[in-house]
Protein backbone atom coordinates (compact mmCIF):
# COMPACT_ATOMS: atom_id res chain seq x y z
CA UNK A 1 0.00 0.00 0.00
CA UNK A 2 1.70 3.76 -0.89
CA UNK A 3 1.98 5.65 2.25
CA UNK A 4 -0.75 8.36 2.42
CA UNK A 5 1.22 11.49 1.07
CA UNK A 6 2.03 13.48 -2.42
CA UNK A 7 4.83 12.91 -4.08
CA UNK A 8 5.50 16.41 -5.81
CA UNK A 9 6.95 15.81 -8.97
CA UNK A 10 7.25 17.68 -12.75
CA UNK A 11 8.76 16.69 -16.27
CA UNK A 12 9.38 19.61 -18.37
CA UNK A 13 10.71 17.70 -21.56
CA UNK A 14 12.46 19.21 -23.67
CA UNK A 15 15.91 21.29 -24.39
CA UNK A 16 13.58 24.50 -25.22
CA UNK A 17 11.42 23.90 -21.79
CA UNK A 18 13.75 22.84 -18.65
CA UNK A 19 16.95 24.47 -20.52
CA UNK A 20 19.04 21.28 -20.06
CA UNK A 21 21.71 19.05 -21.59
CA UNK A 22 22.98 15.80 -21.62
CA UNK A 23 20.89 12.43 -21.10
CA UNK A 24 18.68 11.57 -18.21
CA UNK A 25 17.55 8.38 -16.32
CA UNK A 26 14.02 8.22 -18.35
CA UNK A 27 12.10 7.68 -15.01
CA UNK A 28 13.80 9.41 -12.17
CA UNK A 29 12.59 9.68 -8.72
CA UNK A 30 10.43 12.50 -7.27
CA UNK A 31 10.50 14.25 -4.81
CA UNK A 32 8.21 14.13 -1.93
CA UNK A 33 6.10 16.33 0.63
CA UNK A 34 3.73 15.40 3.34
CA UNK A 35 -0.05 15.71 3.28
CA UNK A 36 -3.04 15.12 5.25
CA UNK A 37 -3.75 11.46 5.36
CA UNK A 38 -6.48 10.46 2.85
CA UNK A 39 -9.06 7.76 3.79
CA UNK A 40 -7.95 4.63 2.57
CA UNK A 41 -8.62 2.65 -0.84
CA UNK A 42 -10.25 -0.88 -0.45
CA UNK A 43 -8.51 -4.18 -1.85
CA UNK A 44 -8.45 -3.96 -5.13
CA UNK A 45 -9.47 -7.42 -5.58
CA UNK A 46 -12.31 -8.20 -2.66
CA UNK A 47 -15.49 -7.93 -3.16
CA UNK A 48 -17.59 -5.59 -0.96
CA UNK A 49 -19.03 -2.12 -0.11
CA UNK A 50 -17.55 0.64 -1.34
CA UNK A 51 -14.60 2.59 1.35
CA UNK A 52 -15.89 6.15 2.59
CA UNK A 53 -15.16 8.68 -0.21
CA UNK A 54 -11.33 10.15 -0.08
CA UNK A 55 -11.00 13.36 1.70
CA UNK A 56 -12.60 16.45 0.52
CA UNK A 57 -8.86 17.95 1.28
CA UNK A 58 -7.54 18.76 -2.23
CA UNK A 59 -4.43 16.64 -3.27
CA UNK A 60 -1.76 18.90 -4.31
CA UNK A 61 0.52 18.12 -6.98
CA UNK A 62 3.40 20.64 -7.13
CA UNK A 63 6.41 21.00 -9.87
CA UNK A 64 9.83 19.58 -8.29
CA UNK A 65 11.72 18.23 -10.87
CA UNK A 66 12.96 18.39 -14.65
CA UNK A 67 14.06 16.17 -17.04
CA UNK A 68 16.09 16.63 -20.56
CA UNK A 69 15.43 13.57 -22.15
CA UNK A 70 13.24 14.58 -25.22
CA UNK A 71 10.45 13.11 -27.15
CA UNK A 72 11.48 11.70 -29.88
CA UNK A 73 11.09 14.86 -32.86
CA UNK A 74 9.92 14.04 -36.43
CA UNK A 75 11.78 15.99 -38.69
CA UNK A 76 11.50 19.58 -39.01
CA UNK A 77 8.89 19.48 -35.97
CA UNK A 78 9.88 20.41 -32.15
CA UNK A 79 9.72 17.36 -29.85
CA UNK A 80 6.84 18.14 -27.93
CA UNK A 81 6.73 19.33 -24.11
CA UNK A 82 5.79 16.98 -21.06
CA UNK A 83 5.24 17.68 -17.38
CA UNK A 84 4.96 14.72 -15.36
CA UNK A 85 3.17 14.78 -11.98
CA UNK A 86 3.23 12.07 -9.17
CA UNK A 87 0.52 10.96 -7.08
CA UNK A 88 1.01 8.56 -4.56
CA UNK A 89 -2.21 8.34 -2.48
CA UNK A 90 -4.04 5.48 -3.33
CA UNK A 91 -6.80 6.68 -5.84
CA UNK A 92 -7.67 3.33 -6.63
CA UNK A 93 -5.97 3.64 -10.27
CA UNK A 94 -7.12 6.95 -12.61
CA UNK A 95 -8.15 5.18 -15.28
CA UNK A 96 -10.30 8.07 -17.32
CA UNK A 97 -10.41 12.04 -18.03
CA UNK A 98 -12.28 14.31 -19.80
CA UNK A 99 -12.49 18.45 -19.94
CA UNK A 100 -14.21 20.53 -17.59
CA UNK A 101 -16.19 24.14 -18.56
CA UNK A 102 -12.90 25.79 -18.18
CA UNK A 103 -9.49 25.46 -20.02
CA UNK A 104 -6.74 23.85 -17.77
CA UNK A 105 -9.56 22.29 -15.65
CA UNK A 106 -10.73 18.31 -16.35
CA UNK A 107 -12.63 16.13 -14.37
CA UNK A 108 -11.13 12.10 -13.78
CA UNK A 109 -12.28 8.80 -12.34
CA UNK A 110 -10.75 5.81 -10.60
CA UNK A 111 -10.94 2.82 -11.07
CA UNK A 112 -12.71 2.48 -7.85
CA UNK A 113 -15.10 5.09 -8.85
CA UNK A 114 -14.23 7.99 -7.49
CA UNK A 115 -14.17 11.28 -9.19
CA UNK A 116 -11.93 13.72 -8.86
CA UNK A 117 -11.14 17.28 -10.49
CA UNK A 118 -7.74 18.41 -12.17
CA UNK A 119 -6.34 22.13 -12.38
CA UNK A 120 -3.25 22.06 -14.63
CA UNK A 121 -1.07 25.30 -15.31
CA UNK A 122 2.10 26.95 -15.18
CA UNK A 123 2.26 26.20 -11.27
CA UNK A 124 1.61 22.87 -11.51
CA UNK A 125 -1.89 20.40 -10.69
CA UNK A 126 -4.09 20.10 -8.28
CA UNK A 127 -5.68 17.07 -7.96
CA UNK A 128 -9.48 17.25 -5.86
CA UNK A 129 -11.83 14.57 -4.68
CA UNK A 130 -15.35 15.27 -4.83
CA UNK A 131 -16.70 12.10 -3.96
CA UNK A 132 -17.74 8.91 -6.33
CA UNK A 133 -19.87 8.05 -9.08
CA UNK A 134 -23.48 7.79 -8.43
CA UNK A 135 -25.28 4.40 -8.14
CA UNK A 136 -22.11 2.84 -6.55
CA UNK A 137 -23.21 3.24 -3.08
CA UNK A 138 -23.79 -0.73 -2.31
CA UNK A 139 -21.23 -1.80 -5.14
CA UNK A 140 -18.77 -4.97 -5.16
CA UNK A 141 -15.12 -3.83 -6.59
CA UNK A 142 -16.37 -5.37 -9.74
CA UNK A 143 -18.99 -3.38 -10.23
CA UNK A 144 -17.67 0.12 -9.69
CA UNK A 145 -14.53 -0.40 -12.13
CA UNK A 146 -14.91 2.47 -14.26
CA UNK A 147 -12.47 2.75 -17.10
CA UNK A 148 -13.82 5.33 -19.81
CA UNK A 149 -15.08 9.10 -18.97
CA UNK A 150 -16.65 10.96 -22.02
CA UNK A 151 -18.23 14.25 -22.03
CA UNK A 152 -20.81 14.59 -24.41
CA UNK A 153 -21.82 18.03 -26.69
CA UNK A 154 -25.09 18.44 -24.08
CA UNK A 155 -23.19 18.20 -21.02
CA UNK A 156 -24.06 15.04 -19.86
CA UNK A 157 -21.32 12.14 -19.37
CA UNK A 158 -20.98 8.98 -20.33
CA UNK A 159 -18.70 6.39 -18.67
CA UNK A 160 -17.57 2.71 -19.62
CA UNK A 161 -17.12 0.05 -16.91
CA UNK A 162 -15.70 -3.05 -17.39
CA UNK A 163 -15.69 -6.74 -15.35
CA UNK A 164 -19.49 -6.13 -14.86
CA UNK A 165 -19.78 -4.74 -18.40
CA UNK A 166 -21.91 -1.95 -19.00
CA UNK A 167 -22.12 1.36 -20.34
CA UNK A 168 -23.85 4.80 -17.69
CA UNK A 169 -25.13 8.13 -18.78
CA UNK A 170 -24.76 10.13 -16.33
CA UNK A 171 -26.46 13.89 -16.31
CA UNK A 172 -24.79 17.24 -16.80
CA UNK A 173 -22.13 18.86 -13.90
CA UNK A 174 -20.22 17.30 -11.21
CA UNK A 175 -23.50 17.00 -9.14
CA UNK A 176 -24.94 14.97 -12.30
CA UNK A 177 -22.02 12.75 -12.24
CA UNK A 178 -21.73 12.09 -8.29
CA UNK A 179 -25.49 12.52 -7.63
CA UNK A 180 -27.04 10.69 -10.51
CA UNK A 181 -29.36 10.05 -11.28
CA UNK A 182 -27.55 6.87 -13.55
CA UNK A 183 -29.07 5.80 -16.63
CA UNK A 184 -27.54 1.64 -17.26
CA UNK A 185 -27.61 1.64 -21.15
CA UNK A 186 -28.00 -2.03 -22.40
CA UNK A 187 -24.85 -2.44 -24.82
CA UNK A 188 -24.30 -5.28 -27.70
CA UNK A 189 -24.10 -8.79 -26.03
CA UNK A 190 -20.64 -8.91 -27.84
CA UNK A 191 -19.82 -6.04 -25.69
CA UNK A 192 -21.04 -7.73 -22.57
CA UNK A 193 -19.67 -11.02 -23.17
CA UNK A 194 -16.07 -9.29 -23.72
CA UNK A 195 -13.26 -10.51 -21.20
CA UNK A 196 -13.86 -10.21 -17.42
CA UNK A 197 -10.92 -7.55 -17.82
CA UNK A 198 -10.03 -6.62 -20.81
CA UNK A 199 -13.36 -4.43 -21.45
CA UNK A 200 -14.16 -1.04 -23.36
CA UNK A 201 -11.57 0.97 -22.38
CA UNK A 202 -11.73 3.64 -24.97
CA UNK A 203 -14.23 6.19 -25.59
CA UNK A 204 -13.98 9.29 -28.09
CA UNK A 205 -16.72 11.79 -29.98
CA UNK A 206 -15.86 11.70 -33.45
CA UNK A 207 -16.08 14.23 -35.87
CA UNK A 208 -19.43 12.64 -37.32
CA UNK A 209 -21.11 13.34 -33.98
CA UNK A 210 -21.11 9.75 -33.21
CA UNK A 211 -19.35 7.92 -30.31
CA UNK A 212 -16.51 5.35 -30.69
CA UNK A 213 -16.41 2.49 -28.12
CA UNK A 214 -12.77 0.56 -28.74
CA UNK A 215 -12.24 -2.49 -26.40
CA UNK A 216 -9.01 -3.62 -25.31
CA UNK A 217 -8.83 -7.10 -26.10
CA UNK A 218 -5.94 -9.62 -25.84
CA UNK A 219 -2.99 -8.01 -27.30
CA UNK A 220 -0.29 -10.86 -27.60
CA UNK A 221 -3.29 -12.31 -29.63
CA UNK A 222 -4.90 -10.16 -32.10
CA UNK A 223 -3.81 -7.16 -33.89
CA UNK A 224 -7.44 -5.73 -34.44
CA UNK A 225 -9.63 -5.02 -31.80
CA UNK A 226 -13.29 -4.51 -31.91
CA UNK A 227 -14.81 -1.27 -31.52
CA UNK A 228 -18.66 0.13 -31.59
CA UNK A 229 -20.01 3.37 -33.20
CA UNK A 230 -23.01 4.94 -31.99
CA UNK A 231 -25.11 8.37 -31.57
CA UNK A 232 -25.37 9.57 -28.04
CA UNK A 233 -27.89 7.66 -25.95
CA UNK A 234 -31.14 9.39 -25.52
CA UNK A 235 -32.36 6.61 -23.22
CA UNK A 236 -31.36 3.70 -22.22
CA UNK A 237 -31.12 1.67 -25.31
CA UNK A 238 -28.66 1.86 -27.91
CA UNK A 239 -28.03 1.29 -31.63
CA UNK A 240 -24.70 0.14 -32.33
CA UNK A 241 -22.57 -0.91 -35.49
CA UNK A 242 -19.80 -3.26 -35.02
CA UNK A 243 -16.49 -2.19 -36.54
CA UNK A 244 -12.63 -3.08 -36.49
CA UNK A 245 -10.16 -1.18 -34.92
CA UNK A 246 -6.46 -1.99 -36.27
CA UNK A 247 -3.53 -1.76 -34.74
CA UNK A 248 -0.29 -3.38 -33.93
CA UNK A 249 0.55 -6.58 -32.58
CA UNK A 250 0.92 -5.91 -28.48
CA UNK A 251 -0.84 -3.29 -28.87
CA UNK A 252 -3.61 -2.77 -25.80
CA UNK A 253 -6.16 0.51 -26.23
CA UNK A 254 -5.80 2.31 -23.29
CA UNK A 255 -8.31 5.16 -24.01
CA UNK A 256 -9.17 7.55 -26.81
CA UNK A 257 -10.64 11.28 -27.75
CA UNK A 258 -11.69 13.46 -30.52
CA UNK A 259 -9.09 15.89 -31.42
CA UNK A 260 -10.21 20.15 -32.22
CA UNK A 261 -9.28 18.72 -36.18
CA UNK A 262 -12.02 16.21 -35.75
CA UNK A 263 -9.84 13.34 -36.08
CA UNK A 264 -9.72 11.15 -33.12
CA UNK A 265 -6.32 10.35 -30.90
CA UNK A 266 -6.20 6.48 -29.30
CA UNK A 267 -3.81 6.29 -26.14
CA UNK A 268 -1.89 2.95 -26.76
CA UNK A 269 0.13 0.76 -24.90
CA UNK A 270 2.95 -1.14 -26.13
CA UNK A 271 4.01 -4.76 -24.27
CA UNK A 272 7.79 -5.21 -24.83
CA UNK A 273 10.59 -6.90 -23.19
CA UNK A 274 10.90 -3.60 -20.95
CA UNK A 275 7.02 -3.56 -20.03
CA UNK A 276 5.12 -0.97 -21.41
CA UNK A 277 5.33 1.92 -23.75
CA UNK A 278 2.67 4.53 -24.19
CA UNK A 279 2.08 6.00 -27.58
CA UNK A 280 -0.53 8.46 -29.25
CA UNK A 281 -2.11 6.90 -32.27
CA UNK A 282 -4.29 9.32 -34.90
CA UNK A 283 -6.61 7.19 -36.99
CA UNK A 284 -8.45 7.28 -40.15
CA UNK A 285 -11.79 6.04 -40.39
CA UNK A 286 -12.89 4.00 -43.97
CA UNK A 287 -16.17 4.63 -45.67
CA UNK A 288 -17.49 1.78 -43.40
CA UNK A 289 -16.38 2.97 -40.12
CA UNK A 290 -13.57 0.97 -39.83
CA UNK A 291 -10.63 2.43 -37.67
CA UNK A 292 -6.85 2.26 -37.95
CA UNK A 293 -3.70 3.88 -37.05
CA UNK A 294 -2.24 6.27 -39.47
CA UNK A 295 0.37 7.60 -37.82
CA UNK A 296 1.78 7.94 -33.88
CA UNK A 297 3.19 9.97 -31.45
CA UNK A 298 6.25 7.52 -29.79
CA UNK A 299 6.23 8.30 -25.59
CA UNK A 300 8.59 5.65 -25.12
CA UNK A 301 11.53 6.54 -22.72
CA UNK A 302 9.91 10.14 -22.72
CA UNK A 303 7.09 9.15 -19.77
CA UNK A 304 7.39 7.65 -16.13
CA UNK A 305 6.97 4.12 -16.25
CA UNK A 306 3.28 3.11 -15.57
CA UNK A 307 0.44 1.89 -17.08
CA UNK A 308 -1.52 4.49 -18.84
CA UNK A 309 -5.36 4.14 -18.60
CA UNK A 310 -6.99 7.64 -19.75
CA UNK A 311 -6.88 10.16 -22.08
CA UNK A 312 -8.66 13.61 -23.43
CA UNK A 313 -7.79 16.29 -25.66
CA UNK A 314 -7.96 20.08 -24.34
CA UNK A 315 -10.77 21.39 -26.30
CA UNK A 316 -9.96 25.08 -25.78
CA UNK A 317 -6.02 24.73 -27.17
CA UNK A 318 -6.34 26.58 -30.64
CA UNK A 319 -2.38 25.90 -31.58
CA UNK A 320 -0.96 22.37 -31.46
CA UNK A 321 -2.47 19.75 -29.04
CA UNK A 322 -2.49 19.23 -25.32
CA UNK A 323 -3.25 15.74 -24.18
CA UNK A 324 -3.46 14.84 -20.79
CA UNK A 325 -2.77 11.23 -19.81
CA UNK A 326 -3.23 9.58 -16.23
CA UNK A 327 -2.02 6.10 -15.42
CA UNK A 328 -3.74 3.34 -13.30
CA UNK A 329 -1.63 3.04 -9.82
CA UNK A 330 -3.28 -0.67 -9.09
CA UNK A 331 -0.89 -2.98 -7.56
CA UNK A 332 1.07 -0.43 -5.49
CA UNK A 333 2.27 1.00 -8.43
CA UNK A 334 2.28 5.50 -8.58
CA UNK A 335 -0.28 7.10 -10.21
CA UNK A 336 0.74 9.73 -12.74
CA UNK A 337 -0.06 12.74 -14.23
CA UNK A 338 1.54 13.84 -17.84
CA UNK A 339 0.28 17.07 -19.89
CA UNK A 340 1.86 16.70 -23.72
CA UNK A 341 1.95 19.96 -25.72
CA UNK A 342 2.54 19.46 -29.30
CA UNK A 343 3.11 21.10 -32.41
CA UNK A 344 0.59 20.82 -35.29
CA UNK A 345 3.32 18.79 -37.46
CA UNK A 346 3.69 16.33 -34.75
CA UNK A 347 1.19 13.51 -36.42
Amino acid sequence: MIASRVFAGCLAIGLAVCGCSGASPPTPALASAPVTPAAPAAPAAVPGPLPPPPSESPIIVASALSQSAPAAATAGCPAPEIRAYEIAEDLGGLSGIAPADQPNEFVAISDAGGVYTLSLGDGGAQLTSQGRLAGLETATNSDRDAEALLRLPDGRWLVSFERSHRLVVFPPGLSGLTGGPATVVAVPDAWRALDWNRGVEALALAGDGRIVAIEEGVPLQLASRTAWRFDPPTGSSLDATSVTYSTGFAVAPGDAAGGNDGRIYVLEREITGLGLSARIARVTEAADGSLSVETTLDLSGSLPAANYEGMTVDPYRSEGRRFVLVSDGDDGARSIIVDIVTADCAF
